[in-house]
C-alpha cells in the first residue's frame, strides 16, 4: 500500500494526534478485514484492520492512532522470502510484464511454448514454413508432410488433378489441314469425224453429201459413198488417286502449373 492509499484510507477517521509507524508480529489471522498482531516491545496482541495480505508470523508495519490500528505492509517474517506472496492475491495478465504466464487447457497449466503451440495448431490444423523444420520438433504431436500438392480450399479432404495433361480430341481448337494429290500415268485421249460421201464426174466436177445413198442433183445423179470408216473417241478406264494431308504436333502432354511458391507443410495427425 503506497502513501496515497493509505491517505485515502484514513482519510475521515477520528484522530487528535499523528499517526504513528509501529511495527509487529501476526498471530493470527482472525477474518479477512482483521489480524491479530503482536506489537514490538509488548506481550499482548491488538487488534488491527487488516490492509495487506500477511500470514502468520510475518512482520508488518501498523499505523497507529488514538483508536486503531491498521496493518499497512508485510515487511518480513520468519518463512522463506517466497513465502510472502498472498495466497488469495492476483494479477491480470495485462500487469505481467516478465516471466510465465500458465494458460488454462483443460484445467492443467501451461508453462512452456510448445505446449502453447499445440493449442494453437490442434489434431487437423495445418502448419505452413518457408524452413523444413518440422513442427514436431517445435510443438511436440505428430505431423505427416504435405507434399506434391496445390491447396484447394474445398469442404473434406480429397486430393485430385495432375501436373501435367494431354489433351483429347474434344479438347483440341477446330482447325484444318491442307493436302495435294499425285497425278495418274501419262496417257492420250482420241476421236475421229465421218467423211462425207463425194461423187466425181467424167468433168472433173465433184460434190459431197454428208451422208452416203443415192442422191439426184439438178443435171447431175448418181450413187455417193462414203470413202472412209467412222471414228470414235476412246475413254480409259476407272482409276484412283492418292491424297496426302500435311500434318503437325507429337501428342506429347502440357504443362499444366500456374506460377507457384514452394513451401514447406505438415498436418496434424495427432
Amino acid at each position: 500500500m503506497d502513501a496515497f492509499e493509505i491517505a485515502q484510507l484514513m482519510a475521515g477517521r477520528p484522530t487528535q494526534r499523528p499517526l504513528k509507524m509501529r511495527f509487529g508480529t501476526v498471530t493470527a489471522l482472525d477474518s479477512d478485514t482483521t489480524l491479530s498482531v503482536r506489537p514490538d516491545g509488548q506481550e499482548e496482541t491488538v487488534p488491527v484492520v487488516r490492509c495487506c495480505h500477511p500470514n502468520v508470523r510475518d512482520r508488518v508495519a501498523l499505523l497507529v492512532n488514538e483508536t486503531e490500528w491498521l496493518a499497512v505492509s508485510v515487511i518480513g517474517g520468519d518463512r522463506p522470502a517466497e513465502g510472502f506472496a498472498p495466497t488469495n492475491h492476483k494479477h491480470a495478465a495485462a500487469d505481467i510484464t516478465s516471466g510465465t504466464l500458465p494458460v488454462a487447457r483443460g484445467g492443467t497449466g501451461v508453462t512452456t511454448t510448445k505446449a502453447i503451440g499445440l493449442l494453437a495448431y490442434p489434431v487437423g490444423a495445418v502448419y505452413i514454413s518457408y524452413v523444413s523444420t518440422s513442427p514436431a520438433s517445435l510443438f511436440g504431436g505428430t505431423w505427416t508432410a504435405i507434399t506434391g500438392r496445390f491447396p484447394y480450399f474445398n469442404a473434406g479432404t480429397a486430393t485430385g488433378g495432375s501436373n501435367t495433361h494431354t489433351l483429347t480430341v474434344a479438347q483440341m481448337p477446330s482447325h484444318t489441314h491442307t493436302g495435294s494429290t499425285n497425278r495418274d500415268g501419262a496417257h492420250d485421249h482420241w476421236f475421229g469425224l465421218d467423211k462425207d460421201a463425194a461423187y466425181s464426174s467424167s468433168s472433173s466436177s465433184s460434190y459431197s453429201v454428208h451422208s452416203d445413198g443415192n442422191h439426184t442433183t439438178s443435171g447431175y445423179s448418181g450413187t455417193w459413198v462414203k470413202t472412209a470408216n467412222p471414228y470414235d473417241s476412246d475413254v480409259p478406264a476407272t482409276h484412283t488417286h492418292a491424297f496426302t494431308t500435311s500434318s503437325s504436333g507429337s501428342g506429347a502432354a502440357h504443362n499444366n502449373m500456374p506460377a507457384y511458391q514452394t513451401l514447406y507443410a505438415w498436418r496434424r495427425t495427432a
